[in-house]
């Protein structure tokens, strides 16, 4: 047999061709064992704002959001965790807002944080959000849990 000459670019389709079979095995093999180490996804935090507190304007028509989600840009510019921001349904104690409740992971379980007041903890949300110092303190304090946050509750397993 004669030698078959190259065609241009043929290197190039097999890589590509190579690249696309490694991706769509890499789903499957995902799919059935779970994520590779190192692939992992980073877990979900977010801080909810009562809308029910803003809208009734408590502590004086604050609204804590914009502040915090100035910061939530900044802290991501400069490659440190941030959560989301979100508007929320009402999570109780509209007397003491406006309130930010900070929730971790799909099942969005509350979390209390280190140096929050001990009202704070007993409702699990942040209280009287009534100023960019105070808003900065909610996302001072859930970044610095987000850097080493403990271990997830373990879920309940049905049996």
């Amino acid at each position: 047999h004669p030698t078959m000459a190259r065609r241009p670019g043929a290197s190039l389709l097999v890589a590509a061709v190579a690249a696309a079979a490694l991706a769509a095995w890499s789903q499957l093999a995902a799919a059935f064992f779970g994520p590779f180490a190192g692939a992992e996804e980073k877990e979900k935090f977010v801080l909810r704002v009562c809308t029910k507190c803003v809208g009734r304007k408590a502590g004086g028509g604050y609204n804590p959001r914009w502040a915090l989600q100035k910061a939530v840009e900044a802290a991501e510019a400069a490659g440190r965790p941030a959560p989301e921001i979100e508007m929320s349904s009402c999570f109780g104690g509209c007397d003491f807002g406006p309130n930010v409740r900070l929730v971790r992971g799909d099942d969005a379980i509350p979390v209390v944080v280190g140096n929050m007041t001990e009202d704070e903890q007993v409702t699990k949300s942040f209280l009287s959000v009534m100023s960019e110092e105070q808003a900065q303190r909610v996302f001072s304090l859930t970044s610095a849990y987000m850097e080493d946050p403990p271990p997830p509750p373990a879920q309940l397993k049905d049996f």
